[in-house]
Protein backbone atom coordinates (compact mmCIF):
# COMPACT_ATOMS: atom_id res chain seq x y z
CA UNK A 1 0.00 0.00 0.00
CA UNK A 2 0.92 3.58 -0.30
CA UNK A 3 -0.40 6.96 0.75
CA UNK A 4 -3.31 8.51 -0.88
CA UNK A 5 -3.70 11.69 -2.08
CA UNK A 6 -5.27 14.38 -0.77
CA UNK A 7 -4.37 13.59 2.58
CA UNK A 8 -0.93 12.80 1.23
CA UNK A 9 0.13 14.38 -1.65
CA UNK A 10 3.05 14.36 -4.25
CA UNK A 11 5.80 13.27 -3.47
CA UNK A 12 4.15 10.71 -1.00
CA UNK A 13 3.00 7.75 -3.18
CA UNK A 14 6.11 8.02 -4.87
CA UNK A 15 8.33 8.08 -2.40
CA UNK A 16 6.47 4.60 -0.80
CA UNK A 17 6.57 3.09 -3.78
CA UNK A 18 10.67 4.00 -4.53
CA UNK A 19 10.70 2.27 -0.27
CA UNK A 20 8.80 -0.82 -1.12
CA UNK A 21 11.25 -1.72 -4.17
CA UNK A 22 14.68 -0.61 -2.43
CA UNK A 23 12.93 -3.19 0.14
CA UNK A 24 12.95 -5.93 -2.54
CA UNK A 25 16.30 -5.34 -3.32
CA UNK A 26 17.65 -5.08 -0.23
CA UNK A 27 16.00 -8.92 0.46
CA UNK A 28 18.04 -10.02 -2.73
CA UNK A 29 15.40 -9.76 -4.85
CA UNK A 30 16.82 -10.09 -8.24
CA UNK A 31 15.71 -7.10 -9.89
CA UNK A 32 15.35 -9.10 -13.46
CA UNK A 33 13.18 -10.74 -11.95
CA UNK A 34 10.42 -7.99 -11.11
CA UNK A 35 7.90 -6.22 -12.99
CA UNK A 36 5.80 -3.25 -12.13
CA UNK A 37 2.20 -3.06 -12.45
CA UNK A 38 -0.63 -0.36 -12.09
CA UNK A 39 -3.98 0.82 -13.19
CA UNK A 40 -5.35 3.70 -13.35
CA UNK A 41 -3.15 6.49 -10.93
CA UNK A 42 -1.84 2.74 -10.03
CA UNK A 43 -0.35 2.68 -13.53
CA UNK A 44 0.97 5.97 -13.97
CA UNK A 45 2.68 5.28 -10.25
CA UNK A 46 4.32 3.06 -12.23
CA UNK A 47 5.58 4.54 -14.40
CA UNK A 48 6.83 7.32 -12.00
CA UNK A 49 8.53 4.82 -9.87
CA UNK A 50 10.14 3.23 -13.24
CA UNK A 51 11.22 7.43 -13.32
CA UNK A 52 12.55 7.66 -9.78
CA UNK A 53 14.38 4.32 -10.11
CA UNK A 54 15.87 5.97 -13.15
CA UNK A 55 17.14 8.79 -10.97
CA UNK A 56 18.23 6.91 -8.08
CA UNK A 57 20.71 4.61 -10.65
CA UNK A 58 18.83 1.80 -8.85
CA UNK A 59 18.88 -1.54 -10.84
CA UNK A 60 15.60 -1.20 -13.47
CA UNK A 61 12.66 -4.41 -13.45
CA UNK A 62 12.21 -6.25 -16.33
CA UNK A 63 9.51 -4.25 -17.38
CA UNK A 64 5.87 -2.55 -16.35
CA UNK A 65 2.47 -3.85 -17.12
CA UNK A 66 -0.01 -0.38 -16.99
CA UNK A 67 -3.85 -0.72 -17.49
CA UNK A 68 -5.40 2.63 -18.12
CA UNK A 69 -2.81 4.22 -16.89
CA UNK A 70 -3.10 7.89 -15.40
CA UNK A 71 -0.59 9.64 -16.99
CA UNK A 72 -1.84 13.70 -17.54
CA UNK A 73 -2.70 15.40 -14.39
CA UNK A 74 -3.30 18.09 -16.18
CA UNK A 75 -6.04 16.39 -18.23
CA UNK A 76 -5.19 17.92 -21.77
CA UNK A 77 -6.28 14.50 -23.72
CA UNK A 78 -8.97 15.07 -26.36
CA UNK A 79 -10.31 11.92 -25.68
CA UNK A 80 -11.75 13.26 -22.26
CA UNK A 81 -14.61 14.90 -23.60
CA UNK A 82 -14.82 12.77 -26.90
CA UNK A 83 -15.22 9.73 -24.43
CA UNK A 84 -17.17 11.26 -21.93
CA UNK A 85 -20.12 9.28 -22.81
CA UNK A 86 -19.11 5.76 -22.59
CA UNK A 87 -17.09 6.23 -20.00
CA UNK A 88 -17.58 6.40 -16.16
CA UNK A 89 -14.98 9.12 -14.65
CA UNK A 90 -16.65 12.49 -13.61
CA UNK A 91 -16.23 14.78 -16.14
CA UNK A 92 -16.58 17.55 -13.46
CA UNK A 93 -13.43 16.48 -12.49
CA UNK A 94 -11.85 15.80 -15.29
CA UNK A 95 -11.86 19.51 -17.06
CA UNK A 96 -9.22 20.96 -14.92
CA UNK A 97 -5.68 20.39 -13.10
CA UNK A 98 -5.66 18.02 -10.28
CA UNK A 99 -4.77 19.83 -7.66
CA UNK A 100 -5.64 17.29 -4.98
CA UNK A 101 -2.56 15.46 -5.72
CA UNK A 102 -0.38 17.73 -6.71
CA UNK A 103 0.48 21.94 -6.51
CA UNK A 104 -0.44 23.72 -9.46
CA UNK A 105 3.34 24.31 -9.86
CA UNK A 106 4.20 20.63 -9.59
CA UNK A 107 1.66 19.12 -12.43
CA UNK A 108 4.29 19.26 -15.37
CA UNK A 109 6.77 17.15 -13.35
CA UNK A 110 7.61 13.97 -14.94
CA UNK A 111 6.64 12.11 -11.85
CA UNK A 112 3.54 13.63 -11.26
CA UNK A 113 2.60 13.36 -15.07
CA UNK A 114 4.75 11.19 -17.06
CA UNK A 115 3.72 12.42 -19.99
CA UNK A 116 6.29 15.17 -19.37
CA UNK A 117 8.77 12.35 -18.94
CA UNK A 118 11.71 11.39 -21.36
CA UNK A 119 11.69 7.93 -21.20
CA UNK A 120 14.89 7.28 -22.22
CA UNK A 121 16.56 4.15 -19.82
CA UNK A 122 13.17 2.78 -18.67
CA UNK A 123 12.56 -0.87 -19.72
CA UNK A 124 9.96 -2.16 -21.95
CA UNK A 125 6.39 -1.13 -21.32
CA UNK A 126 2.72 -3.24 -22.14
CA UNK A 127 -0.32 -0.42 -22.24
CA UNK A 128 -3.43 -1.89 -22.05
CA UNK A 129 -5.95 1.16 -22.56
CA UNK A 130 -9.92 0.96 -23.75
CA UNK A 131 -11.26 2.55 -26.81
CA UNK A 132 -14.02 4.11 -24.79
CA UNK A 133 -12.13 5.48 -22.01
CA UNK A 134 -12.08 9.55 -21.54
CA UNK A 135 -7.90 9.01 -20.77
CA UNK A 136 -7.31 7.18 -23.83
CA UNK A 137 -4.88 9.60 -24.97
CA UNK A 138 -2.51 9.30 -21.76
CA UNK A 139 -1.76 5.51 -22.52
CA UNK A 140 -1.31 6.79 -26.54
CA UNK A 141 0.77 9.77 -25.74
CA UNK A 142 2.87 7.20 -23.74
CA UNK A 143 3.51 4.88 -26.26
CA UNK A 144 4.45 7.99 -28.47
CA UNK A 145 7.06 9.26 -26.13
CA UNK A 146 8.20 5.60 -25.83
CA UNK A 147 9.06 4.87 -29.49
CA UNK A 148 10.63 8.81 -29.50
CA UNK A 149 13.07 7.86 -26.63
CA UNK A 150 14.25 4.36 -27.79
CA UNK A 151 11.89 1.98 -25.36
CA UNK A 152 9.82 -0.53 -26.56
CA UNK A 153 6.54 -0.35 -25.77
CA UNK A 154 3.01 -2.17 -26.97
CA UNK A 155 -0.02 -0.54 -26.79
CA UNK A 156 -3.02 -2.45 -26.67
CA UNK A 157 -6.71 -0.61 -27.21
CA UNK A 158 -9.56 -2.55 -26.40
CA UNK A 159 -11.94 -0.37 -28.94
CA UNK A 160 -15.31 -0.82 -26.70
CA UNK A 161 -13.93 -0.62 -22.96
CA UNK A 162 -14.02 1.72 -20.68
CA UNK A 163 -11.09 2.41 -18.01
CA UNK A 164 -9.75 -0.25 -15.93
CA UNK A 165 -12.51 -2.88 -17.82
CA UNK A 166 -10.41 -6.14 -16.18
CA UNK A 167 -10.86 -4.84 -12.81
CA UNK A 168 -14.94 -3.99 -13.36
CA UNK A 169 -15.96 -6.43 -16.47
CA UNK A 170 -14.71 -9.87 -15.70
CA UNK A 171 -17.21 -11.36 -18.14
CA UNK A 172 -15.96 -9.47 -20.88
CA UNK A 173 -14.02 -11.68 -23.59
CA UNK A 174 -11.69 -8.54 -23.58
CA UNK A 175 -10.71 -9.15 -20.02
CA UNK A 176 -9.96 -12.59 -20.15
CA UNK A 177 -7.55 -11.77 -23.51
CA UNK A 178 -6.02 -8.91 -21.71
CA UNK A 179 -5.14 -10.79 -18.50
CA UNK A 180 -3.67 -13.70 -20.63
CA UNK A 181 -1.91 -11.15 -23.18
CA UNK A 182 -0.59 -9.71 -19.63
CA UNK A 183 0.51 -12.92 -17.98
CA UNK A 184 2.38 -13.98 -21.23
CA UNK A 185 4.21 -10.67 -21.54
CA UNK A 186 5.51 -11.06 -17.94
CA UNK A 187 6.49 -14.44 -18.22
CA UNK A 188 7.97 -13.61 -21.41
CA UNK A 189 9.95 -10.10 -19.77
CA UNK A 190 11.56 -12.18 -16.69
CA UNK A 191 12.71 -15.23 -18.87
CA UNK A 192 14.55 -12.47 -21.32
CA UNK A 193 16.24 -11.04 -18.71
CA UNK A 194 17.30 -14.10 -16.86
CA UNK A 195 18.83 -15.16 -20.00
Amino acid sequence: TYRLAPKHRYPAAVDDAEAAYRSLLARGIDPSTIVLAGDSAGGGLAIALLLRIRGQDLPMPAGAVVFSPYLDLLHRSYTIQANADTDYLPLTEMTGPNLRYADEDELTLPEVSPVEADLDGLPPLLVFAGGAEMILGDSMTIAEHAERDGVTCELVVEREMMHVWPALAPWEDATERTLDAAAAWVASRVAATAD
